[in-house]
């Protein structure tokens, strides 16, 4: 790195740590959004082992979550951001047992009995891969998209900021339906979800299930995971279905990136009456970056996203004013047009002059028609009626989408 790069990333640095001090710590959101591990820690005859230690570090940050198990041999680790742990036990007399690789999945509460083996705490016992995980706690029915397959799905702009809410109409027992709503889960009114961000509710009090609050204010490039709590949800949870998102966070390791996806009139082809492609610009761009304030300690993600939009309403036949209209000359029409100006009374009866040739002199004709038809286009077809095929421009800006998320121990 350059001596002008270092000096930015430790402005960076300054500033996060300035702002990191001032915000509560653990943050709510995370504690919100959170999940759990928990079971049972016996030993090879199956009996319980109290006052064993288990502690859980997230692989990401090192940040340690540690819990005595009870008399009764239980224990919770909770809360824990989503992410990949390594859960270790340690106990007096039993050999040190060490699971890696454990997924923990926001709002999900997994089960993990741990058997210790006799020995010195000095020998460790480490289980690399195992089964996934059932989660036995409990009986909802729900699915979670972890973020290896949430960046992996393609997503399209359609007329608007890429919207994280997209993939929800893909689960088992939701299917698309309702306007802003994120689908319909087992046969339930579209609006009738729940949305929660962390774990907090951030649905529309006029209309619940409200995803445009979430498309236009959070970033795809932010989002970590998702939740989908369908059916058997706890009480917690309102609504016929929940859907939970949650946010990336800072690591031990700093990561960055940018991106701009885009939709051009260049690329798309001329429709089949169009004499020209309609303008379609969309443009959605941004950055995001991420890592350690002090290691192992607090940490910090940020995001940027931008969305530029200009279009044309679909090509439409309509009626204006031909060229010789324009300066008077109606010449084209079959009726007659008559001088105001000529206006006589007699006895009671109004009569006025019809202009020769229906052509209305160029003196007659007031400043201000001539400015507001000044800006009328060209006739595309001659005729009188449906004499012009056009569209209008339309379009709209969503330039101050950003997602902080400042996280500590």
């Amino acid at each position: 790195m350059t001596h002008q790069e270092n000096a930015r990333w430790g402005l960076v640095l300054a500033l996060s740590a300035a702002i990191a001090a001032i915000l509560p710590t653990p943050l709510a959101a995370q504690i919100g959004g959170a999940g759990t591990i928990q079971g049972v820690v016996s030993d090879p005859s199956g009996a319980v082992v109290p006052a064993a230690t288990v502690t859980a570090t997230n692989d990401a940050t090192q940040v340690r979550v540690t819990r005595q198990t009870t008399d009764a041999g239980y224990y919770v680790l909770s809360p824990l951001p989503a992410g990949q742990y390594t859960v270790s036990v340690t106990a007096r007399g039993f050999q040190t047992s060490v699971r890696q690789h454990i997924a923990v999945d926001a709002l999900a509460t997994l089960g993990l009995n741990i058997s210790l083996l006799v020995g010195s705490s000095a020998e460790s016992v480490t289980v690399t891969a195992a089964a996934p995980a059932i989660d036995t706690s409990d009986a909802r029915v729900g699915q979670t998209v972890r973020n290896e397959l949430y960046t992996a799905l393609p997503l399209a702009m359609g007329n608007a900021p890429r919207d994280p809410t997209a993939f929800v109409q893909y689960m088992p027992g939701v299917v698309p339906g309702g306007s802003n709503a994120a689908g319909q889960v087992f046969g339930s009114q579209a609006n009738t979800q729940d949305v929660y961000v962390e774990g907090l509710p951030i649905t529309n009090a006029v209309v619940e299930g409200e995803v445009r609050n979430l498309g236009l204010g959070i970033s795809v490039e932010a989002v970590d995971q998702f939740q989908l709590e369908s059916g058997g949800a706890s009480v917690e949870y309102g609504g016929m279905g929940a859907t939970n998102f949650v946010l990336k966070s800072g690591t031990n390791k700093f990561h960055g990136s940018a991106y701009e996806i885009f939709r051009n009139t260049l690329l798309d082809a001329r429709g089949f009456f169009a004499a020209t492609r309609p303008p379609e610009h969309q443009n959605e761009f941004g950055f995001n970056a991420s890592g350690p304030i002090v290691r192992n300690r607090v940490f910090f993600f940020g995001s940027y996203d931008g969305f530029l939009y200009r279009t044309g309403t679909a090509p439409t036949l309509v009626t204006i004013p031909t060229l010789k209209q324009r300066v008077g000359d109606f010449s084209e029409l079959s009726v007659a047009i008559y001088d105001p100006l000529t206006l006589t009374n007699v006895n009671g009866v109004n009569a006025r002059q019809p202009f020769p040739g229906n052509i209305i002199p160029a003196s007659q004709i007031s400043s201000a028609s001539k400015f507001f038809q000044a800006a009328l286009p060209q006739p595309t077809y001659s005729g009188l009626q449906n004499n012009y095929l056009g569209t209008l421009p339309t379009g709209f800006n969503n330039t101050n989408t950003t997602d902080t998320r400042w996280t500590s121990t």
